[in-house]
């Protein structure tokens, strides 16, 4: 964020004013970077919704029913197994050596938190509408252009002030 406000003021305070490339590149570069790092970081991950496991990753999002979980494997990332033997993993989940050396805590507890939720809901036995994996879109475009405009606002908004 900083790196964005000094690269617009100082944009604003040359002598010949603001070009149209540094307009679209503060309004687009900034959001997108911050939407990729965010993206790998924050964005993917996997949820426990309802009765179903969403496994979050960089493009595609992945639900299935709790009950389809036969084990998850936590030693070098997060992999989750489902009863047809198919395996889902979540990209910050994976293996690290920081992990490896302190024995992979996150990986461990985040499995035996999707072990514990898969079981109750095995013990629930509720009728669901099928046992299948729905993939779909996960991509935030909300948040970049959102990202983008607040961006392109504070600039505008800037050089009012500035000019």
């Amino acid at each position: 964020m900083l790196a964005w406000l000094g690269g617009v003021v100082h944009a604003f305070g040359a002598e010949v004013g603001m070009y149209n490339w540094e307009w679209f590149y503060f309004s687009l570069f900034h959001p997108l970077f911050y939407w990729f790092f965010l993206k790998v970081s924050f964005f993917t991950h996997v949820e426990l919704k309802g009765d179903s496991v969403v496994v979050k990753n960089f493009f595609t999002k992945h639900t299935f029913p709790a009950r389809m979980v036969s084990r998850v494997l936590w030693e070098g990332g997060v992999d989750i197994v489902l009863v047809d033997g198919s395996k889902w993993w979540c990209i910050n989940l994976g293996g690290s050596l920081l992990g490896a050396l302190a024995g992979f805590p996150t990986n461990r507890r985040c499995a035996r938190e999707i072990e514990a939720f898969a079981e109750a809901k095995k013990r629930e036995r509720q009728v669901g509408e099928g046992d299948r994996v729905v993939t779909s879109p996960h991509l935030n475009l909300g948040f970049l252009l959102g990202a983008a405009l607040v961006s392109f606002t504070l600039i505008y908004l800037l050089g009012l002030v500035l000019a």
